[in-house]
Formats: C-alpha cells, sequence, structure tokens
C-alpha cells in the first residue's frame, strides 16, 4: 500500500462529517432535475464515463451501435469552480448534479461510472499455484495478504484471475489483485448518490487504460506497453502485459517538480522573462506558462494577459529538462525492475497521458533516452469506427483529455471488469446465483423438452391407434354370416353331442383309468397286493341306478429307512398314501377296514392293509 501520510480530499471530507455541526451541510443538495432511471447492461441506453482530476470535470457519453456495439457520442470538460461548500474530489454534489444532468439532456436511461482516486490503491501481480476453482478464493486471499496489508473492515479487496502460465516447468496461474481504502470509495459513492445519480461502476485510470487495450482501440493491445501519467502532484507509470494490468508505480517527479525546475531556470535566466507586476514569478505562474506552451487551443488561457512571455517550447523544455531528466531516469529504472520479473517481455510502447502528452520535445527526450516509441494516449482518431460521427462533427477536438473517460465508460461493454463497488465475496456470491439461475433454466428446459417429447408420443401412438380401431372395423364389417338363434341353437346341438360322447369314452375306460391313477400314486414304500374294483351293474337298466363304484386295495407299508424303529412310522406313511389317493379327481372318501403288523424275514415288520376307496364317475348319459 501507499503511504498513508499524505491526506486527500476524501479523509477531509470524513473529518468534517465526524463534526455535527456541519454534518448536514454536506448532504444538503437544493432541488435538481429528476435523474433517469438506470438500467441493466442488456437494454438500450447510454453510458457515462465521469473523471474528476486536476479541477476538471471531464465527462464521456457512449451508446449502443448497430456496427461496432457501441460509439462515441459526446464529450465535456468543464473547470470545477473554486467554492466553500464542503466537496470530495474536489466537487460538490450540488455542482456534480448540475454536469450530469447538463450532460445527459434528454437520456431517460443511462449506466454511470466514475473514477475514484488510485493514490493508495495497491495493485499487485502474483502468481500461486494451480488449485481447484472451489479453492482459488482462498489461496489468492492468503497470497495476497503475505504481500499486502488486508484489514477486511477497511480495506477493499478484490482480484481477476489472468490464466495459467508456466513457470520453470510449475503450472501456476496469474491473477491481479487491487486493495483500496473502503473510506475513499464509500466517498465517492457517498457523493453521487448525494447529487442524485447513483453509480453502477467505481474504477480507477490504470484499469480504464486496460479497457482500452482489451478492446483494441490501442496499438500493441497483444503486446507489452506503458503509460505515464504525470499529475501535479505525482506521476504515475504502469505497465501492461497482453491487456493486463501487471505493475503500477507511483514516482515524484511530476507538473509542479517541472514548474520548480521553470521557476529556477527563469531566475538564473536561461531566458528573457519581463517581470511586471501582473506576472509574480511562483511555481503556478510557470504550471500556466508550461501549459499554455504546450497547446495554444487546449481551453482556457492559462496566463492572465496575453503579453509576451519571450518563452517558446524550446526554451520552455531547456527550463524544466533536469526535472525532464529525472524523470526519464525514474521511467528507467521501473522498466529494469520489470524485466528483473519478466525476462521474457520487452516493453515495446510508451503512452503519455493528458495534455502533457502534446508537448514533442518530452516525448522525443523520453523516447531517445529509453530507446522506445512514445505518443500520446489517444483514441480518438479518424479512423477508428467508434469515434467516426463524433470526430466528423468535432475535427479540431484533442482527444488526449478524454482517452481515460472513455475507456472508464467501455467497463459497461466489457466482461469481467474490475469494479470497486463489488469484491470478491460479492462476486462470488452473484456467481453462485447465476448458477442456480442456470441450473434452474436448464432444469425447465429439459423438463419441457420432456414433456413435449411425450405429447409427441401421445399424438403419435394416438393416431397409430386410430389406425389400428379403423383396421379392425373394416375386418369386423367383412366377416359374416352375422350370428342368430339358429347358428346358436345349431352350435350347442353340436357341443351336446360332443359332450356325450366324451362322456361315453369316459365311462368305458374308466376302470383303466382307475388302475393307471394307482399305479402312479402308489409310493415305493408300498406295495399293491391285490386289487378289486367293483364298477356296478352291467344290465343297461339297471347301470343308471345309483349304485355307488368302489375300489378295494390290499396292501403292505415297508419301512422307509432301515433305521426306522416302532410302529408309529408305518401309520405315517399310510396316512400319508390315503392323503396322496384323496387328492386325485378319481378317488374319495378312502377308508381303512382292517390293518395288521407281521415279520418277514427279508424286511423285518411290516403292516398289512386292507383299503377302500369311492370310484367318482359321470352318470351314464342318456340314450338317444
Amino acid at each position: 500500500m501507499l503511504p498513508d501520510d499524505e491526506i486527500t480530499s476524501t479523509e477531509q471530507l470524513l473529518t468534517l462529517i465526524r463534526n455535527n455541526s456541519v454534518q448536514n451541510d454536506a448532504i444538503v443538495v437544493e432541488s435538481s432535475p429528476e435523474p433517469p432511471s438506470k438500467v441493466s447492461p442488456t437494454s438500450e441506453h447510454v453510458t457515462i464515463g465521469v473523471d474528476i482530476r486536476e479541477k476538471n470535470i471531464t465527462l464521456v457519453k457512449i451508446g449502443p451501435s448497430t456496427k461496432t456495439n457501441w460509439k462515441l457520442i459526446d464529450c465535456l470538460q468543464e473547470t470545477i469552480p473554486e467554492k466553500k461548500e464542503i466537496a470530495v474530489e474536489g466537487i460538490s454534489s450540488k455542482e456534480l448534479s448540475r454536469c450530469i444532468g447538463d450532460f445527459l439532456g434528454s437520456a431517460k436511461r443511462y449506466q454511470l461510472w466514475a473514477f475514484v482516486s488510485s493514490e493508495k490503491t495497491d495493485v499487485r501481480y502474483l502468481l500461486i499455484p494451480k488449485v481447484q476453482e472451489k479453492q482459488l478464493t482462498n489461496t489468492v486471499y492468503w497470497s495476497a495478504k503475505k504481500e499486502m496489508d488486508l484489514n477486511e473492515e477497511s480495506v477493499f479487496f478484490d482480484f481477476e484471475v489472468l490464466g495459467d502460465i508456466t513457470q520453470k516447468g510449475v503450472g501456476k496461474t496469474a491473477v491481479v489483485a487491487y486493495a483500496m481504502p473502503r473510506s475513499q470509495i464509500t466517498a465517492v459513492k457517498d457523493l453521487f448518490s448525494s447529487a442524485g445519480y447513483p453509480l453502477t461502476g467505481i474504477s480507477i485510470p490504470e484499469f480504464s487504460t486496460q479497457s482500452l487495450l482489451r478492446g483494441d482501440l490501442l496499438s500493441g493491445a497483444g503486446d507489452t506497453v506503458a503509460t505515464l501519467n504525470i499529475g501535479s502532484s505525482y506521476s504515475k507509470i504502469s505497465i501492461y502485459r497482453r491487456g493486463n494490468l501487471t505493475l503500477t508505480r507511483r514516482i515524484k517527479t511530476c507538473l509542479n517538480s517541472m514548474s520548480e525546475s521553470l521557476v529556477d531556470s527563469i531566475k538564473e535566466s536561461y531566458f528573457n522573462l519581463t517581470q511586471t507586476d501582473n506576472h509574480t514569478l511562483s511555481v503556478d505562474y510557470a504550471r500556466n506558462l508550461l501549459l499554455k506552451n504546450i497547446s495554444e487551443t487546449s481551453g482556457p488561457e492559462y496566463l492572465e494577459d496575453d503579453s509576451d512571455t519571450g518563452a517558446d517550447q524550446s526554451n520552455i523544455f531547456d527550463g524544466i529538462y533536469p526535472a525532464v531528466e529525472r524523470l526519464a531516469r525514474q521511467i528507467e529504472r521501473t522498466f529494469q525492475h520489470f524485466n528483473t520479473l519478466f525476462k521474457e517481455d520487452v516493453i515495446q510502447h510508451l503512452y503519455i497521458e493528458g495534455d502533457v502528452s502534446r508537448f514533442k520535445p518530452l516525448n522525443e527526450y523520453i523516447s531517445s533516452q529509453l530507446n522506445i516509441s512514445v505518443s500520446p494516449l489517444n483514441v480518438i482518431s479518424p479512423g477508428v469506427p467508434q469515434f467516426v460521427e463524433y470526430k466528423a462533427n468535432h475535427p479540431q477536438e484533442f482527444g488526449e483529455k478524454y482517452t481515460s473517460a472513455i475507456g472508464l465508460a467501455m467497463s459497461d461493454y466489457q466482461q469481467a471488469v474490475p469494479n470497486f463497488l463489488l469484491d470478491y465475496r460479492d462476486k462470488e456470491r452473484m456467481n453462485l446465483n447465476s448458477r442456480i439461475n442456470k441450473g434452474i433454466r436448464i432444469g425447465l428446459t429439459i423438463a419441457v423438452i420432456l414433456c413435449f417429447c411425450l405429447l409427441l408420443f401421445q399424438i403419435l401412438d394416438s393416431r397409430h391407434n386410430a389406425n389400428e380401431i379403423k383396421e379392425f372395423k373394416e375386418k369386423l364389417t367383412s366377416f359374416g354370416p352375422r350370428v342368430d338363434q339358429n347358428l346358436i341353437l345349431k352350435e350347442a346341438a353340436r357341443m351336446k353331442n360332443l359332450y356325450k360322447s366324451q362322456k361315453k369314452i369316459a365311462i368305458k375306460y374308466l376302470g383303466l383309468a382307475t388302475i393307471t391313477e394307482l399305479i402312479e400314486r402308489n409310493p415305493a414304500y408300498i406295495r399293491l397286493n391285490r386289487i378289486r374294483l367293483d364298477m356296478g351293474p352291467l344290465t343297461v337298466k339297471k347301470r343308471k341306478s345309483e349304485t355307488a363304484k368302489r375300489a378295494v386295495i390290499e396292501g403292505t407299508v415297508f419301512k422307509e429307512k432301515l433305521e426306522q424303529k416302532g410302529r408309529d412310522h408305518f401309520e405315517t406313511s399310510l396316512a400319508n398314501y390315503m392323503l396322496s389317493l384323496e387328492n386325485s379327481p378319481i378317488f374319495s372318501s378312502p377308508s381303512i377296514r382292517g390293518k395288521s403288523f407281521e415279520y418277514i424275514d427279508r424286511y423285518g415288520e411290516v403292516l398289512i392293509f386292507e383299503l377302500h376307496l369311492l370310484i367318482q364317475s359321470q352318470s351314464e348319459p342318456d340314450s338317444e
């Protein structure tokens, strides 16, 4: 993290808010026009990028385009008036509300992005071991905690996974982690909410340039490039590998350093400058003189009058040369540090941001000292499709002052853009909700497909059944003759005759069937000694009587097993035999008429029995 000994405008605001006597003055905003409604990024809307820096507020408006996804609609830069009102980032909520409201115009749907100062932002490039996706967050967090001061209550922390790389044969995951005091984010967020225009996203200028590189609006997007932002109190150099922010460093040499060198040069008479009461020699005057000589058409006049200063760009550069030399050395050391980390990468180009980027002697000197191409950071070119319409209407407009705000507004049209309103926990919750919603949508889609398939099957099956019914009806109509009473009586007579004939056969062979049944049901432990059948009278007249037919069986029961002892097993074997005969469809009512135990030399003790059975038979059929 950067040192915390410097007091920013955000900290000043927080100090004032803690004082109850001025709290209400910090948030009261006079009546302002009703702001447009916020919308989702997928709907038709405009996106506003707000860049508040260097006592200026820069606004950029982009909107959807059928050919290029988005296009530049309008740009505006205003000087922030100095007032005694409580302000954040140098502007009051009332003034901010007026600027945004006037710039939006008739637009009713919008997304709003703003910068927060990156002075205390800590950005680190980390290499972590390759882990499973569910372990990635914890691995990044604890790896970053070793390198950065992470106090979750006071510091915002988030990260972006760049991809997998191989380092010395070991697979690792490249991550950019960044942290910022939550107080800065809250102050900017509350400022815009008080103005009546809540923010969609908050970013820093370094990520704005990253959006430009990823959007292929700058040359060298796939290479390693660097940017230099020369501010009033400090400068910042950032290095990007393949469109990803890899290293950012704050350096001391800035516009104030150049202005101080210019003051010293004027005092040493490096060039003639007439001192009058209207030209008090000071750092502010030297700074305005420097900016005045960079561009004569870059907005409001920097000098208090148009008197001749006796200075041109070559004299101005000679005056700021000591500071520029220190700046070149600091840039060179930053590049050397980068090359120690990434030996295979060579920085191909250096972009300079802001109005200072049009100071040609400065660009040429840095280019010659570092042996690298240098150019202003300007994306508004006639050949870029997104800016064709705007450039045609504003041919003399300098695009350097709008470039950062354009990259900020582009965040609304890109995936995985760092947003200081959402930390890694918020993104995890959003991803979880997204996965749940995706699972629900997939489940519903599968259910709809299954229902549709079932419906289609039912329709096809009903058509098939209808065809079968039609075929059966056609076959039914072809059958004949139809059944009538005479046909039924004729068939009944035929069946009666068939029944009588089968009954005669059954009576005729009843004796044979009886003998066969007795033989088939005779077990191995019973020997049939004699079978006598009483089939009743033979005359036709007596045959029709109800005299019962019977069978008399004389047999012997042997032991089923040689080791059996006692007489109970004979009774059991005989009872089982009687049950078997009773289950026969021919016999019924078996009864023992006599039994006795005898001894046979070969078999030992046996049981002699006499068994009577009734023979079930059909009655004699009626004679014809």
